[in-house]
């Protein structure tokens, strides 16, 4: 309930005010988060998918206050992702 609520109140946030929106994912999450990505698009919102571990630590890197990385998982133990949302978080 209220984490999901929460997270769907800060995506309209970022979305509403031109915020960066960051979806990551590898293997077939990285599918699932470039169909995000079209998503949004076409909701006119701008986004990015990004399936490189690497990239995905650099663009963690980059958000600020405001901003939305949504990690994709199957599994949730991707060590990439792991440490792609511990830095999106700080």
């Amino acid at each position: 309930g209220h984490a999901f609520e929460r997270a769907i109140a800060a995506l309209a946030d970022a979305g509403l005010n031109g915020r960066r929106i960051d979806f990551y994912g590898v293997g077939n999450s990285g599918i699932v988060a470039l169909d995000a990505q079209h998503k949004f698009f076409r909701l006119g919102v701008r986004a990015t998918a990004v399936s490189d571990g690497h990239v995905q630590v650099m663009s963690a890197t980059m958000l600020t206050h405001g901003d939305c990385a949504v990690i994709i998982s199957n599994s949730g133990h991707s060590r990439d992702l792991l440490d792609a949302a511990e830095i999106a978080r700080k």
